[in-house]
């Protein structure tokens, strides 16, 4: 599988993280159908991070939001295409990107994001093994806390209306952005997942991914999403009865 190595560490600036990357949200008077692709990151044990963070709550769920969210916007420094839209969902983080606009149309570019996004849960410079233990290092010893132990991702694509305006940002409204938030909690074992239709073609299956269908809650038609192989090979096998071979 390939990593992509990028070093992180936090800014301080009078004893606070600050955020150095910038979070965009961009649109104009709209309400258009276009294609989008979807990543959406769920930081695992968030609500017992926030209820552990007691009377300091205010400084330190700031500090490690900062903190994160630079992390992970300096994780998609280098990507060919920056997500052109950020938004923050309560335990994790919801990008999208215009496949027109944002050249996300081709299977390579496809293939590069779902590496990415694997990388950034189980690489070399994964959030446990890069931003957790660098966050504890330089700030969070002053605040003991149940920081979240793991990062989630599920990738999607799809047509979406989107609508709003720049002054007030776009909104978009997508049966994909749909599927990947569930994805995310379908099963406690799974840390990554993609939905089939981001890469087309049997390569995935050469570097590590398996293709698989499930159904998911609320979505009337089976779904083909890709899973990492030992992720999947780890479940219990009640547990893989929900899914099928392709």
């Amino acid at each position: 599988m390939p990593r992509r190595s990028a070093k992180w560490q936090p800014m301080l600036k009078d004893g606070r993280v600050v955020n150095r990357g910038e979070i965009i949200q961009l649109g104009t008077e709209c309400n258009d159908l276009v294609r989008i692709v979807v990543a959406v990151f769920d930081l695992e044990g968030f609500t017992n991070f926030y209820d552990s963070a007691s009377v300091n709550k205010n400084i330190v769920v700031s500090a490690y939001m900062n903190g994160f969210l630079d992390w992970l916007n300096h994780r998609f420094a280098n990507f060919p295409s920056r997500p052109g839209y950020w938004k923050f969902m309560g335990d994790g983080v919801l990008l999208v990107w215009e496949a027109e606009r944002d050249q996300m149309n081709s299977g390579t570019t496809g293939f590069a994001l779902m590496n990415a996004c694997w990388n950034m849960v189980h690489g070399e410079t994964s959030y446990g093994t890069t931003f957790l233990p660098e966050f504890i290092k330089w700030v969070a010893k002053r605040w003991p806390c149940d920081y979240p132990q793991h990062l989630r991702v599920s990738l999607s694509v799809g047509h979406a209306v989107k609508y709003g305006s720049e002054q007030h940002s776009c909104e978009y409204t997508a049966e994909c952005i749909n599927i990947a938030s569930r994805l995310i909690k379908f099963n406690p074992g799974l840390y990554f997942t993609a939905h089939s239709d981001l890469v087309l073609g049997p390569e995935p299956e050469r570097f590590g991914y398996l293709e698989k269908s499930i159904q998911i809650r609320g979505i009337n038609k089976r779904v083909a999403i890709y899973v990492d192989t030992d992720e999947f090979n780890g479940l219990l096998n009640k547990d893989k009865t929900k899914f099928r071979d392709m």
